[in-house]
């Protein structure tokens, strides 16, 4: 088992910095450069990217405590006590919000610039590439902070948090998604149609976190499901759909590229 420690905040002046702040904002600066290299690899115009990414962190922030809502249902009542603390009372943001947020934002920027479908996929697929590298490092920001406790556990994977093992579902998912990045990087070498790699994306991610919502600890439901469920349910069909018109209009064999 894996033993239950707690990083300590780093004092800045009257602040103190925690280490989840830090990978958070480490995650967004690699996460820009990886997108914007990769772009650049790929030939494409650079200039769009800067506004890309803005455009999907305003919506994706607003999509993450949006959804919240719904996981929090009491979060109404109690904003008029402390309105600028949404966050806090939600228990922090909502990442299946600033997932499809994010994406429609990003979405909704390159057809404003003029892009075409086709090129807008691809742009999507530069970022669906190197998405996950910037996901690991904010994953692993919830793993050294543990404020994901999942259901009690004697396995291996648990964390001896105190009262109890649990899994750590930041844990498992910074561990999961650094499988992921490995895979890409093994079929990166080849050449696939536009819309490949967001379908994969959201297809692997999505059927990754309906069996990971398992691992909660009483979720609340609607309809006998729980908000996770619904949201992966959704990127796995809209990933497969995805990659099911990518490749089949590409009618070809996926070939090496140097």
């Amino acid at each position: 088992m894996i033993p239950f420690f707690e990083v300590p905040d780093i004092p800045v002046g009257p602040f103190q910095v925690h280490a989840f702040g830090i990978l958070a904002a480490a995650a967004m600066g690699a996460g820009y450069f990886w997108f914007s290299r990769r772009v650049r690899q790929l030939g494409f115009n650079g200039s769009h990217v800067a506004g890309m990414v803005f455009w999907m962190l305003a919506a994706g922030f607003a999509g993450a405590i949006v959804l919240k809502f719904l996981y929090v249902p009491g979060l109404v009542q109690m904003l008029p006590t402390a309105p600028a603390n949404i966050v806090l009372l939600g228990g922090g943001i909502a990442s299946f919000g600033g997932l499809f947020a994010g994406l429609a934002g990003g979405c909704l920027y390159l057809h404003a610039a003029g892009l075409g479908n086709i090129t807008i996929l691809r742009y999507l697929d530069a970022l669906a590439f190197v998405f996950p590298r910037a996901w690991f490092l904010g994953r692993l920001g919830c793993a050294l902070s543990h404020d994901h406790p999942g259901v009690r556990t004697d396995s291996w994977l648990g964390v001896q948090y105190p009262g109890g093992t649990r899994y750590d579902l930041g844990l498992i998912e910074a561990l999961f998604t650094l499988l992921f990045i490995g895979a890409l990087e093994a079929i990166g070498r080849r050449h696939w149609p536009p819309g490949f790699y967001l379908g994969l994306f959201l297809s692997v991610y999505g059927g990754f976190r309906f069996a990971l919502d398992f691992l909660h600890e009483n979720a609340l439901r609607y309809f006998g499901w729980t908000v996770d469920q619904y949201a992966s349910t959704a990127a796995v069909a809209a990933g497969l759909a995805l990659l099911a018109t990518c490749v089949g209009r590409s009618g070809q064999t996926p070939t090496r590229t140097m």
